[in-house]
Parts: structure tokens; C-alpha cells; sequence
């Protein structure tokens, strides 16, 4: 983990001294703040984004994750938390950064979930499990700009994979996220 924590700090000094390469572009880099809910959970998180021309940026991500799966898991319920890192490509469908555009995201998380189940009536059987999974996403966005802000909402599909399971297996599968991101 530390070598991800590593990685996404020289990839935004590395990104902060790159010019973006229209002179037309404002806004050379953004901070913002990040929500993205799914069905079965919500990931606050801190955005990034540098432009890197006049149709694209890249954006990184550092998040919490709030899970409750409740019984669409394996398990009959499936709560927990987590942390993870993200990073995306973000293609403008116009020039200037301007409304709509699509991003390849991939995530990294690392989970911790307790799963219950309730074999018969009377009988409960915990377990604790530690996952590392891999979570990439495409996403459709589209910017508005008020002032200095940008206010992004988005939605996303994807899928999650379980790379590495400590404990009980856990659920994985297809995603959809709904999101909005606040940047200046």
C-alpha cells in the first residue's frame, strides 16, 4: 500500500509541473470533493484533475468506501469499509473541457467486511474478511461550470473482482455508480 501512496504522490507533482498544451485552457489543474453512490454503498473521496489538452485530463482519487451489501452478497449480510486510490482518463466530447465526456477509471480498495449468517432461526455465524479488489469503470460526465466551480455529476459501469480474499469469500460483479464531483 505504501507504494500506491507513493505513486499518486509524484504522479501530482509530476502532473503539476506538465503545461497544458492550449493556452486557451484555463484551468490547468482542480481540487474537489467526490460522491459516488451505488447500490450498495457510498465512496466519499478527494479528486484531483489535471488538463492535459484542450479534450483530455487525468484525474486521481483517494476515497473511503461504506459498504452494506446486505443479503445480495454471499453471505445474508455483508457490511464494512474500506479505503482505495483511483485513477482515470477523461476525454472531452468538445473543446475546451466544456459539458460532456467519457472516462476510463480503475480503482483499488481495500475492503474489510464482516459477513453474518443465519443458518436457521436461533444459530448466527460471523466471519471477518480482508479484500483487495479491482474496480475499473467507464464513466459519462458532464461539467457545469458556475464561477470558479465546476460541479461534475456522473454515472458509471463497471465491474469488481475480488483479486485477493482473507477470510470468506465476498460478493463481486457488475456495478453501476451515480456520482458528483465539486471542483475549483
Amino acid at each position: 500500500m505504501k507504494n500506491i501512496f507513493t505513486l499518486i504522490f509524484f504522479l501530482i507533482f509530476g502532473l503539476g509541473t506538465i503545461d497544458a498544451q492550449d493556452d486557451n485552457i484555463v484551468d490547468h489543474s482542480m481540487f474537489g470533493l467526490e460522491m459516488q453512490v451505488y447500490p450498495t454503498g457510498l465512496l466519499p473521496g478527494i479528486r484531483y484533475e489535471k488538463i492535459l489538452t484542450n479534450m483530455s485530463s487525468i484525474n486521481l482519487r483517494i476515497a473511503a468506501q461504506l459498504i452494506n451489501h446486505r443479503n445480495l452478497g454471499k453471505h445474508d449480510s455483508e457490511k464494512g469499509y474500506g479505503y482505495g486510490v483511483s485513477i482515470a482518463y477523461r476525454r472531452f466530447l468538445s473543446e475546451n473541457n466544456k459539458k460532456w465526456s467519457l472516462a476510463i477509471r480503475n480503482d483499488y480498495w481495500k475492503n474489510f467486511i464482516t459477513s453474518i449468517n443465519y443458518p436457521d432461526d436461533v444459530t448466527t455465524v460471523n466471519s471477518e474478511t480482508t479484500i483487495s479488489v479491482i474496480q475499473p469503470t467507464l464513466m459519462l460526465e458532464y461539467a457545469i461550470k458556475s464561477g470558479n466551480f465546476h460541479i461534475v455529476p456522473s454515472l458509471a459501469v463497471g465491474f469488481e473482482w475480488n483479486v485477493k480474499t482473507v477470510g470468506e469469500p465476498t460478493g463481486e460483479g457488475a456495478i453501476i455508480l451515480l456520482g458528483c464531483c465539486i471542483m475549483m
